[in-house]
Parts: structure tokens; C-alpha cells; sequence
């Protein structure tokens, strides 16, 4: 079963089950993932949707949650805020495991040994190495936070 079939398995499930919150949650990531297919479909691009694709248009969908969670925790929002990290919570399940911090670094460490002696100027080609290395398995955020770290403690 694939990941669009998956989300749609779970729409139908929630429907049934009356679970409004999880519902309204899917209902807005199935609309974005079929706005994707829309956008793909438009560059002459027929092909059936993939777990890869899904999951880029999913995190995607997380980090608007993130940050509207934050602009609304600054507004004083608490209960739209709520809502959003709710939608983020139940959207989660459908990506694969994030890395731990220390897989994070050693992954770090050993990209930095490899490309030589690096500066931050090669920050965007060391996110890019650091990120393919990850396979969708780190937020670029977190990533991001590691190479400050590791350039911090070298300064």
C-alpha cells in the first residue's frame, strides 16, 4: 500500500469513526497532495503519485504548521495554536523516523571529514551532502542547528 493510499485508508477510517480532528486533518493533506498532483500535471508530469512525493508535500505541510503555530504563540493564540500542532502531530506518522541527535552529528562529522577542511561558506553544499546522506530521515532545521554546532565549536 502506498502512502496516498494509506492517507486515503485513514480518511475513510476517521469518516466512519466520526474522529473530526483527524479527519479535518487528513481532509486538508489529501487537498494539498492532490494540489500537487494538479501542479505536476500542469509541467505534462502523469505519472502516479510517489511515497517520496508524498512525503516532500507532508513535510512541507508540517512546516506551515510549525510556523504558523509560532506566529500564533507570539499573537497570543493559544487555542489556534493548539489546533496546528494538533494537525502536525497527526501528519507525523506518515514520514519516517527522524534521526537522533547523535546519528545527527556523527553524520556530520563524517561529511565535514570527507569534503576536507570546510568553511561556512560551503554551509548550503555541506546541508545539501548532509540532507541526501539523511534520505528524508532529518528536517533541514535540524541539520541546519548541527553544522552551526560543529562550526561554533571549531571557531
Amino acid at each position: 500500500m502506498t502512502l496516498y493510499e494509506r492517507i486515503e485508508n485513514d480518511l475513510h477510517n476517521a469518516l466512519k469513526a466520526h474522529n473530526t480532528d483527524q479527519l479535518d486533518a487528513l481532509r486538508l493533506l489529501k487537498s494539498s497532495l492532490q494540489n500537487y498532483i494538479i501542479e505536476r500535471r500542469a509541467k505534462g508530469i502523469h505519472d502516479p503519485l510517489g511515497d517520496k512525493e508524498c512525503e516532500e508535500v507532508i513535510r512541507r505541510e508540517i512546516k506551515k504548521r510549525k510556523e504558523a503555530a509560532t506566529l500564533y504563540a507570539s499573537a497570543g493564540r493559544a487555542d489556534l495554536e493548539a489546533q496546528e500542532i494538533k494537525e502536525l502531530t497527526l501528519f507525523e506518522p506518515y514520514l519516517p523516523p527522524q534521526m537522533s541527535d547523535d546519528d545527527l552529528m556523527t553524520l556530520v562529522e563524517s561529511v565535514l571529514k570527507e569534503k576536507g577542511a570546510v568553511t561556512e561558506k560551503d554551509f548550503g553544499m555541506l546541508m545539501k551532502e548532509v540532507i541526501a546522506r539523511a534520505q528524508g530521515g532529518v528536517d533541514g532545521g535540524r541539520v541546519s542547528d548541527a553544522l552551526r554546532k560543529v562550526f561554533a565549536s571549531r571557531a
